[in-house]
């Protein structure tokens, strides 16, 4: 059994330019899918954190109480 171990033809400049056109437009599909995923992910598990250096914009612990009571 013998392996035939010549190259391909090249491409033809249009082979080529319609093979990097396609790549190019899968790539951005496949970053546009990720990005929905995140932003999806994001809308769905809401959260938020003090980011000021001394929790400036915290609740105190006397402040979550009052409000948990409330219905």
């Amino acid at each position: 059994m013998e392996i035939d171990e010549t190259p391909p033809p090249p491409l033809t400049p249009r082979q080529h330019r319609v093979s990097m056109s396609t790549n190019v437009a899968l790539s951005i599909c496949l970053g546009l899918a990720v990005l929905l995923m995140v932003n999806y992910l994001a809308i769905r598990h809401h959260y938020r954190t003090d980011l000021a250096g001394k929790n400036f914009y915290t609740l105190s612990g006397k402040s979550t109480r009052i409000l948990q009571s409330l219905s």
